[in-house]
C-alpha cells in the first residue's frame, strides 16, 4: 500500500474507448482470449469485451476516471484501478497454427 499525504483531485475526467479488431490469418484458430472483464469503483471503470468469429477478434477497452475529490485515504483504490487496467491492457489473445490430420497406410 501507498501513503498518500494530500487528498486526491482529479479536476477533469475522461472516457476512453477502443475497438480493435485483430484479422486471424489463414491456417490458424484460436486457442485462448482473456476473459470479458469489468472493474468499477468510484473512480472509474476499467473493462474489456471480447466478440469473436472466425475471421476476427473485435476487442473493446473502455475506460473512465471520474472528476471528483476524494479523502487521502482512498489513494488505494484509485492505485487498484490503474493496476486493473494496466493487467486488462496487458492480456494475451493466443492463436494456435491448424495442423492436418492425415493417415498414412504404407503396404
Amino acid at each position: 500500500e501507498a501513503e498518500r499525504l494530500t487528498p486526491i483531485n482529479i479536476e477533469i475526467g475522461y472516457n476512453d474507448c477502443d475497438t480493435i479488431t485483430f484479422n486471424i490469418p489463414s491456417g490458424y484458430t484460436i486457442e485462448s482470449t482473456p476473459p470479458d472483464f469489468e472493474y468499477k469503483s468510484e473512480f472509474g471503470i476499467s473493462k474489456m469485451n471480447f466478440k469473436i468469429t472466425e475471421q476476427q477478434i473485435i476487442v473493446v477497452q473502455y475506460f473512465s476516471l471520474h472528476s471528483g475529490s476524494y479523502t487521502k485515504d482512498k489513494y488505494n483504490d484509485l492505485l487498484q484501478l490503474m493496476k486493473e487496467c494496466r493487467k486488462l491492457y496487458n492480456s494475451q489473445i493466443v492463436l494456435r497454427k491448424k495442423t492436418i490430420n492425415c493417415k498414412l497406410t504404407f503396404i
